[in-house]
């Protein structure tokens, strides 16, 4: 086969396999473009705070990215309004004062953050709103203002992109996600099952176990995400709570089984054990 030939043929196999990472690459790129375009056209004072809002807020699934739209606009707003009226009713003419404000209006927020994570962009809106004034030449209350304008628009613009552009349903991505699951399930009945007729090292269940764990743990990301988009109106399809539930019995039955599979069975039942055992994992009943 020619070099040619041997680049298009990876080429393809990286395009059917990535195709999700390509579909994701393809909304960020045109969220990022169409916030810089229309906050240009809209003569945003810092139109950077837009399209930096738009590519965090473009998400891997609707409904990731409705979350992140919906946690970065209310920690911008709190951080807003509350930095804002710190910087107007405390004068800070000098860099002694400005490093006092800047300190209440920080301190606070980072509290807030650390108990609830929707308002983790808040510290960062307040050292803008406080900071920005001093390069701007603008007002306190016009910094948080013009901040919000850029961080509704670059949420907006990316919420729409991430409904129109190569759409990603958190329902399909958790469909994937458990057909995955199973695949490791079925890998797994091998390994723990050849426990029964030979010798398996504790030490090797661990890592069989650990995929597994951290499978079922994505599944559960995604199934947040599904019931936003359930909430939201953005998706009719069934409730995938059973399948998940389902899914995290077979998990615990694996642990249980990993934990017979370390003893082999005894010499006399071997025999009569060993060949059914084998044919459930080929598929054979």
């Amino acid at each position: 086969m020619s070099p040619t030939a041997t680049a298009w043929t990876r080429l393809r196999t990286l395009l059917r396999d990535r195709q999700a990472e390509l579909r994701l690459c393809v909304r960020v790129t045109a969220s990022a473009v169409l916030t810089l375009v229309i906050g240009q056209w809209l003569n945003v004072p810092l139109v950077l705070w837009a399209v930096l809002t738009a590519v965090i807020v473009t998400q891997t699934s609707v409904g990731r990215s409705l979350k992140a739209t919906i946690d970065y606009f209310v920690g911008t707003l709190g951080g807003a309004i509350y930095a804002g009226a710190v910087a107007v009713f405390i004068p800070h003419a000098g860099e002694v004062a400005l490093l006092e404000v800047l300190a209440i209006a920080v301190a606070p927020l980072v509290l807030l953050a650390t108990i609830n994570s929707s308002f983790n962009v808040a510290p960062a809106t307040a050292i803008i709103v406080v900071l920005a004034p001093t390069i701007t030449h603008s007002t306190p209350i016009e910094s948080a203002f013009f901040r919000l304008i850029e961080v509704g628009l670059g949420a907006v613009v990316g919420l729409l992109v991430s409904l129109t552009v190569f759409p990603a349903r958190a329902h399909a991505l958790a469909v994937e996600s458990a057909a995955r699951m199973l695949d490791l399930v079925a890998q797994a009945l091998e390994d723990l099952f050849a426990g029964f007729t030979g010798t398996l090292a504790a030490t090797a269940i661990l890592p069989i176990q650990e995929r597994i764990g951290k499978s079922i743990a994505r599944l559960d990301v995604i199934y947040a995400e599904v019931k936003r988009e359930r909430m939201s109106q953005l998706a009719s399809e069934p409730d995938l709570g059973p399948l998940l539930r389902t899914l995290l019995r077979l998990r615990h039955d694996l642990v249980i089984v990993g934990r017979a599979a370390v003893v082999p069975l005894p010499q006399t039942l071997q025999p009569r054990l060993g060949p059914p055992l084998g044919r459930l994992v080929s598929g054979g009943i």
